[in-house]
């Protein structure tokens, strides 16, 4: 976590100096490489810079406008659920209409080869995101320790609370169908860096 922190950081950074912007460094860090410990300098929606997102920011742009636990884009409600908890190639999504394979979108047990996977090679969701479900766990800006409900209780959810875990979302490419779910959640240290399928995705607020 820190590291991508840090990543986050670095980007804002370059920006900066390819674009004559100030955007913010959301975080403050000490030390480098995987010795650099980070923590937040700003709240995150108070920061215009690069950063991780919060888990309600995860989940909004994971469903993309849906209430489902995969995005096909058909059906009453533009999505669905996993047909079986299998590491098949034959997993469908349930949307009601065409079911599509799950491997469409998504790198899983069924079909990673067992190891992380190029990006952007399966189909995007509602929002043009790709990799939403599997390939890498996604860290997020919260800490594990706050419950967590979709709609969000808060107009900004974060869990600020200071813990020792930080929440992972998305699955990786070795996750069963189950653990691929938009409200699936995961925990991990934020020092942890023992795992080969844990990776981030930045934002940046317009």
């Amino acid at each position: 976590w820190h590291m991508s922190a840090a990543f986050a950081n670095a980007v804002t950074s370059h920006h900066n100096s390819e674009n004559g912007t100030s955007l913010s460094a959301c975080y403050v860090c000490s030390g480098s490489g995987t010795s650099v410990t980070c923590s937040d300098a700003i709240t995150p929606y108070q920061c215009d810079g690069y950063r991780l997102p919060t888990e309600g920011e995860w989940v909004y742009a994971a469903r993309s406008g849906t209430t489902s636990e995969f995005w096909t884009g058909a059906g009453s409600s533009l999505g669905g659920t996993y047909s079986s908890n299998s590491c098949s190639t034959s997993v469908t999504i349930l949307d009601g209409v065409s079911n599509p394979l799950l491997s469409d979108y998504s790198w899983f047990c069924g079909n990673s080869n067992n190891s992380t996977q190029p990006v952007g090679q399966k189909l995007p969701n509602g929002f043009g995101l790709y990799d939403v479900h599997g390939n890498l766990w996604k860290w997020t800006a919260d800490w594990w320790g706050c419950s967590f409900s979709f709609p969000p209780t808060s107009t900004d959810p974060h869990c600020n609370s200071t813990g020792s875990r930080r929440v992972l979302r998305g699955g990786n490419w070795s996750s069963t169908p189950f653990n691929l779910r938009v409200s699936n959640r995961s925990l991990s240290s934020p020092t942890d860096r023992s795992y080969p399928y844990i990776g981030f995705r930045l934002v940046l607020l317009p």
